[in-house]
């Protein structure tokens, strides 16, 4: 799994016009199988890890009021 794969694919996905190419290397297929339960083991905590600076990011960066574009939530919003 690849940290910086995901997050190319992620940034390819908003289609931002001066984005020609990206090169995500060992990004994986199964997200499931990868994050969720690697080796069959579930697993808990880098998700929670990851969800608890997803948000602490959002809350700094976005304007005030400004709305997810996929979910139309508010930012921040718990």
């Amino acid at each position: 799994m690849s940290y910086l794969a995901l997050t190319q694919w992620r940034a390819a996905s908003t289609r931002p016009p001066s984005f020609r190419a990206i090169v995500p290397w060992e990004g994986f297929t199964d997200a499931y199988r990868v994050l969720v339960r690697p080796g069959g083991v579930r697993e808990n905590g880098f998700l929670r890890l990851w969800d608890l600076g997803l948000r602490k990011v959002r809350q700094t960066y976005s304007p005030p009021g400004a709305r997810h574009p996929h979910t139309g939530m508010r930012q921040g919003a718990r």
